[in-house]
């Protein structure tokens, strides 16, 4: 099995806030698993002063499990300091079982038969621009 990574930095549409930061991008870093016929991808994706993770070190520590990816798979528990980097490994086994085709969980959702009745996610900020939102997701 051959193993790479891809750091990729999103660019938010709007300022978005947590209950310790604003974030405008965001850096994210993809795990890329190969075999002979088929790749799985998993994300690795901390955020800023929320995650355990050294941000600044993400790509060394993604190196080492690239290069001695049998042991981390074997023994992924190793990972307990990187919960990203185990989450992106996992996942990315996970697809690669199921052909690479980034379905995780075959189901009638992935299979684009039926839709989720509602998902949203609330930005921290002022009341009224909290109050906006909710208003949004409700309406929606």
């Amino acid at each position: 099995m051959k193993a790479s990574f891809k750091r990729y930095t999103l660019n938010f549409k709007q300022a978005s806030g947590t209950s310790r930061a604003v974030y405008t991008t965001r850096d994210s870093w993809f795990i890329f698993l190969s075999d002979e016929t088929n790749t799985g991808i998993g994300e690795c994706a901390p955020l800023p002063d929320l995650s355990i993770e050294s941000l600044n070190r993400m790509s060394a520590k993604l190196l080492q499990v690239c290069e001695e990816i049998g042991f981390f798979i074997q023994f992924s528990e190793e990972l307990r300091a990187w919960p990203s980097i185990r989450f992106g490994l996992e996942t990315a086994l996970l697809d690669l079982k199921n052909g690479g085709n980034q379905i995780l969980f075959p189901s009638a959702f992935t299979l684009g038969e039926q839709g989720i009745p509602i998902n949203g996610l609330i930005w921290m900020g002022t009341p009224e621009f909290m109050k906006r939102q909710i208003r949004s997701k409700i309406d929606a």
